[in-house]
């Protein structure tokens, strides 16, 4: 269901099997190689975005199961609250989000270690969102039913 390029010859898959598992697979395009990752026990990997600058990556999926990649390296995140994830994004100060239906979730690079935590919560959404844009301190988010919903930052590095 995704694939982002992490590298400059480097990608993130992610899907779900026929049994009804999730995938993740690393794809060398060099090597004409594909590397399948270790995910969580999840019905599928949604969402993914990478961006080959910085060599991160972010693959979502459900019951909140996040893998962050980091010049070569993955580790498996869990959100605090799970949901669906069904769209992501990442910024260019670091940060990362996910959303689904009623939620979203951002990944606070700045203090420290990075850490998620809920950005935005209203149960009368129950639309997932489908599409997400971060940039400069701005983010705006479109539901399957094309409802918008933009944020500002209100603080340094949000």
């Amino acid at each position: 269901t995704t694939l982002c390029r992490v590298g400059d010859a480097e990608w993130l898959v992610g899907g779900h099997k026929r049994g009804g598992t999730a995938f993740a697979a690393r794809y060398h395009a060099l090597d004409l190689e594909v590397e399948e990752l270790s995910v969580p026990p999840v019905r599928a990997v949604i969402a993914g975005v990478g961006d080959s600058d910085s060599e991160q990556g972010l693959l979502g999926g459900a019951e909140g199961a996040v893998l962050w990649y980091e010049r070569g390296e993955l580790a498996l995140e869990i959100l605090p609250t799970r949901f669906d994830i069904a769209s992501v994004a990442m910024d260019r100060a670091g940060g990362a989000w996910v959303a689904g239906a009623s939620q979203m979730a951002y990944r606070n690079p700045t203090e420290g270690r990075a850490r998620w935590e809920s950005a935005w919560v209203d149960e009368r959404e129950v639309t997932p969102f489908v599409s997400l844009f971060a940039q400069s301190g701005r983010l705006v988010a479109m539901t399957a039913e094309a409802h918008i919903l933009e944020g500002i930052a209100v603080k340094p590095g949000v």
